[in-house]
């Protein structure tokens, strides 16, 4: 329980202060989508947020699809420490795959893919059999990237080492995804309205 000294230190800054105070790591966070959301491009985007995500979440492969918001299929995907085979496989075999993709789709929800299954089931299965296991992807985290309710598109993290905490980096890809979200949202409409 915060101190009566700890809440007035609070309540006098500024709404930052008052998040860092409080979370360390948020306004990192939210500072990196502000600096998305006035990305010129998509494609800058993506390339920043390559660049900047592995801040926040200790996996060393990292992904970021672009979909469609209607029919939800990608119209471009960019990934770091992964081959571009991978990339390829992923899209034409990994998707239909997927279990935690059905998740983040259905539940707007990251997924740790072993919350969905044990690790044997996990490397049993013909994603990893077919496309995670290139890379030795034990562990696996999708984020839906979300704006007013639609699905933007995903965050993918994996590594062949769990993360320090699993359940801190499912709940940092989730926020993640809101923010990215709406920095996509941002870039889309400033690219149809130029």
């Amino acid at each position: 329980m915060p101190t009566t000294a700890r809440l007035d230190r609070l309540s006098s800054g500024t709404a930052r202060d008052s998040i860092s105070a409080v979370q360390p790591g948020v306004v990192a966070m939210i500072e990196f989508a502000e600096h998305l959301g006035r990305s010129s491009t998509l494609v800058e985007l993506e390339r920043d947020y390559l660049r900047g995500v592995g801040q926040f979440v200790d996996l060393p492969i990292r992904g970021l699809y672009l979909l469609d918001p209607v029919s939800e299929l990608p119209v471009h995907g960019a990934g770091e420490n992964v081959s571009d085979f991978f990339m390829r496989r992923s899209e034409t075999v990994g998707r239909a795959l997927d279990p935690m993709l059905a998740v983040v789709r259905q539940e707007h929800r990251a997924s740790y893919n072993l919350e969905v299954m044990p690790g044997p089931d996990w490397v049993a299965t013909p994603l990893y059999q077919q496309v995670a296991g290139l890379h030795g992807m034990a562990h696996v985290i999708e984020s839906p990237a979300i704006s007013d309710g639609q699905l933007l598109g995903t965050l993918n993290f994996a590594g062949s080492s769990p993360p320090a905490d699993p359940d801190r980096c499912v709940e940092i890809a989730q926020i993640l995804g809101r923010l990215v979200g709406q920095a996509i949202a941002t870039v889309r409409c400033r690219d149809a309205s130029d």
